[in-house]
């Protein structure tokens, strides 16, 4: 069997198709796809399975042995950790590619001046909105213009962050209720994130 020695890693030898972490980040299965084999030094060793034995450098040579409840326990919840907060960040990210952040105040605040000019029966004068005054005629050409460009803009932004929140929570709840390591990396993989 082929394991590559990564140093520092945990755990330090590595099989193509088993996760590990390194400097707190979980790096998946198909590490060793991303990184090219010639990245990392391949070492002959026997075989075993990296998710239930432990492949120890003796000053003898090599020993298998089977991971204790601690070690798979200890795995698991750091491998879960580490992907809540991966898909977090990576659920902010899609967020902010609809809404810039740090402005979401100001959108609200645009929405409710964009209703209580509705209300008020869309007035020609615009010096209660202060908003709405500031984009005539750079935004869209009219207040009405304006408007119905906030609304769209907000439609999709909710759609959008609509699906962002759906995905997080399933990926999320996927990967708390994950039993091994491997249904944690499977819980991160492939999320379909909503592109602008």
């Amino acid at each position: 069997m082929t394991v590559y020695y990564i140093p520092g890693a945990v755990p330090p030898y590595v099989s193509d198709g088993q996760p590990f972490t390194l400097s707190d980040t979980l790096y998946p299965g198909d590490w060793l796809a991303k990184a090219g084999a010639d990245s990392v030094g391949a070492i002959s060793a026997p075989a075993y399975d990296p998710t239930t034995q432990v492949l120890e450098r003796l000053d003898t040579g090599w020993n298998v042995r089977d991971k204790t409840v601690d070690e798979l326990s200890g795995e698991l919840t750091s491998a879960q950790a580490m992907a809540v907060d991966l898909v977090k960040g990576q659920a902010r990210q899609a967020r902010d590619q609809f809404l810039t952040p740090g402005k979401h105040v100001v959108y609200l605040e645009k929405m409710s001046e964009a209703a209580a000019w509705t209300a008020a029966g869309m007035p020609a004068d615009l010096t209660a909105y202060p908003y709405l005054s500031g984009e005539v005629g750079i935004t869209a050409p009219s207040a009405a213009e304006v408007v119905a460009l906030w609304q769209s803009r907000r439609q999709a932004c909710t759609a959008a962050s609509a699906t962002v929140e759906a995905i997080e929570r399933q990926a999320v709840k996927g990967i708390t209720q994950a039993s091994t390591v491997a249904a944690v990396e499977a819980a991160t993989t492939g999320l379909a994130w909503p592109i602008p």
